[in-house]
């Protein structure tokens, strides 16, 4: 019995004798080697002098024909000077219609309803604020770029589909709510 007890207490005591050994006062402190290299490592400032490259300068000329991750080649919604473009910058046409008609189902029918008059089963849900029918005057009193910038950035309970439509999608759902809106104002009571 006293055997089986002091192996026991053996057992238990070897682990903490164990820890006991292992240093562990500078792993806490200092970074490793990759990341203090990472840190102290020399770099250029954007529009800063470079002895690197030949001409002396940090940034580097992009490659021809390159664009940035920004570049669209599609205008966007606004204008240089705040304002919003008018018209929908690109030709409207059928197939532009038919990319409208399919991005504005999938997207923006679930609460504007198929007919963009804001009946939907979604819309029923909705408690604080239903979604707006489309047809409304006050929002076929906006601009093309007033539409396309709400698609992109949102509106109230309405979230940014910015990353959902690039401006070629943007630009094809306004097409498309406008001609909703004509057909709306076209028909017979």
């Amino acid at each position: 019995m006293t055997f089986a007890r002091s192996a026991l207490c053996a057992l238990a005591v070897a682990p903490l004798l164990l820890l006991a050994a292992c240093d562990d006062s500078e792993a806490w402190h200092r970074l490793s080697p990759g990341w203090e290299r990472m840190q102290v490592q020399a770099r250029a400032e954007t529009f800063g002098e470079s002895p690197v490259f030949t001409d002396g300068r940090a940034m580097r000329t992009p490659p021809p024909e390159t664009l940035s991750r920004q570049a669209e080649d599609v205008p966007g919604d606004e204008q240089p000077d705040g304002g919003y473009v008018a018209t929908i910058p690109v030709p409207v046409d059928a197939a532009m219609l038919a990319r409208g008609r399919a991005q504005f189902e999938s997207v923006c029918a679930a609460c504007h309803g198929i007919r963009g008059d804001g009946v939907s089963v979604v819309a029923s849900k909705m408690q604080q604020r239903k979604p707006p029918s489309l047809h409304e005057p006050r929002i076929r009193a906006l601009s093309d770029g007033e539409l396309a910038a709400i698609v992109r950035r949102g509106y109230g309970f309405m979230p940014a589909l910015a990353s959902t439509l690039d401006a070629r999608d943007r630009w094809d759902v306004v097409a498309y709510v406008r001609a909703l809106q004509t057909s709306w104002e076209t028909r017979t009571p």
